[in-house]
């Protein structure tokens, strides 16, 4: 239902407000934007809360002919207090973003000539949200970049900060939406400099930071330019408080948004398990598992077994396979270990190189033993054992010494020792 706040300010919600006492906007880069109301209703309206979360509440100011949205989203917070003869009620609200900040995910990227923009949009649409791109669309990823336990808003925060930029969410319209990218806003009028604070922090470059606060009446969008102080700024985050029937808006302005290079933390030490598609030399192309074994792109990972050249073999076509990453950066993964596709030996210790002919080599923590088909040779506590299904000759040109406690030869024909 529509609510008058009063002459110029109207809000839709499903709360029948009787009057609203005070609400607050705060909208900055690489969060979503919180709105907060305080009002009352009628002692004799029934509201349960369960019905209020997630329903939409929109705010926006008519100014002659033209009607400016100060806020769209839904409800995520409700508090309801009987205070005499009224019911006041707390609203907190988030932007349309939040939707796309609820599920994690794990998904790869592998084809690497994809820009930044083109990755961003894939991971916000399959989130079922909007996206307009304004950095990243001429920057190809080079390297594979890996969505892993996190939510679409979280895994474009983290690509914008490598590009040095940030992430917007849109408070206009309630949509899952977003800017990829400082917003393309509007050359808007000159702020007066009679009244204004200013800022300098330290960066993490160690340059000086240096940003304005200042207050106004007008409304106006993060991303809009305007020259203040002699110096051409854009809007880099805004604050809006209603209260005793006078709205005030606070601008942050900057030179540019300022957005340290964010990683996902989970990357160091993990390991993902894929299936090899291709060799080629000493690299290969792998589907992994959070992909569903379904390939994502053309890119080969480097070959760096966990023996280093000790027995060195590349896996073949089919052959399960460990993606490993030593850091946060998920570029720098490489492909350690070769996993077996027998349940017999899970213990990390125990090694087996395999071909496909199906011969094995098996070094364990108590035994080692080569295996050619039905052939074999097992070594375990001092014991050696060999057995075979055909011939085995023991040659050499001085002679040949068996010196043991018990030695012991079986053969289901005959055993034939000959000299000379």
């Amino acid at each position: 239902m529509e609510i008058a706040i009063n002459k110029e300010i109207k809000m839709e919600s499903v709360i029948p407000f009787n009057m609203v006492e005070k609400f607050e906007l705060n909208w900055n880069i690489n969060c979503h934007a919180l709105f907060k109301i305080n009002g009352y209703i009628s002692p004799n309206t029934e509201h349960h809360l369960k019905t209020l979360y997630s329903s939409k509440i929109r705010v926006w100011r008519v100014n002659e002919d033209t009607v400016q949205t100060i806020f769209c989203g839904y409800v995520s917070k409700a508090v309801i207090e009987n205070t005499g003869n009224a019911k006041k009620v707390s609203i907190e609200a988030q932007s349309g973003t939040c939707i796309l900040d609820r599920k994690p995910v794990s998904q790869s990227f592998q084809s690497t000539e994809n820009t930044y923009a083109e990755i961003a949009g894939e991971s916000v649409r399959r989130s079922g949200g909007k996206i307009i791109c304004t950095k990243g669309r001429d920057r190809q990823i080079g390297k594979p970049m890996i969505q892993y336990k996190e939510t679409a808003w979280e895994f474009c925060k983290r690509l914008a900060s490598h590009l040095g930029s940030c992430i917007i969410p849109d408070i206009m319209t309630g949509e899952p939406a977003l800017w990829f990218g400082m917003r393309n806003g509007n050359d808007i009028p000159a702020f007066t400099e009679n009244e204004y604070s200013i800022s300098v922090k330290q960066s993490q470059t160690d340059k000086k930071e240096i940003s304005y606060e200042i207050e106004s009446r007008a409304f106006y969008s993060i991303g809009d330019k305007t020259v203040f102080c002699g110096q051409k700024l854009i809007i880099s985050s805004v604050q809006a408080v209603f209260e005793n029937g006078e709205l005030i808006f606070c601008y942050h302005l900057q030179h540019k948004e300022i957005c340290p290079v964010r990683y996902q933390e989970l990357f160091t030490g993990l390991g993902l398990m894929g299936t090899v598609l291709e060799v080629r030399g000493e690299q290969m192309k792998v589907a992994l598992d959070i992909d569903g074994r379904v390939s994502t792109g053309d890119y080969f990972y480097n070959w760096y077994p966990v023996t280093g050249n000790v027995l060195y073999a590349m896996p073949e076509i089919g052959t399960r396979v460990l993606l490993y990453f030593m850091n946060n950066d998920e570029r720098d993964g490489f492909l350690l270990s070769c996993i077996g596709y027998s349940d017999a030996h899970t213990n990390f210790k125990e090694r087996t190189l395999s071909s496909v002919q199906g011969n094995n080599i098996d070094l364990f923590e108590w035994n080692i033993d080569i295996c050619e088909k039905k052939n074999s040779i097992a070594m375990w506590a001092g014991n050696i054992t060999a057995n075979s299904t055909q011939k085995i000759n023991i040659l050499a040109k001085d002679s040949v010494k068996m010196n043991a406690r018990l030695v012991m030869m079986q053969s289901p024909d005959e055993i034939n020792f000959c000299q000379g």
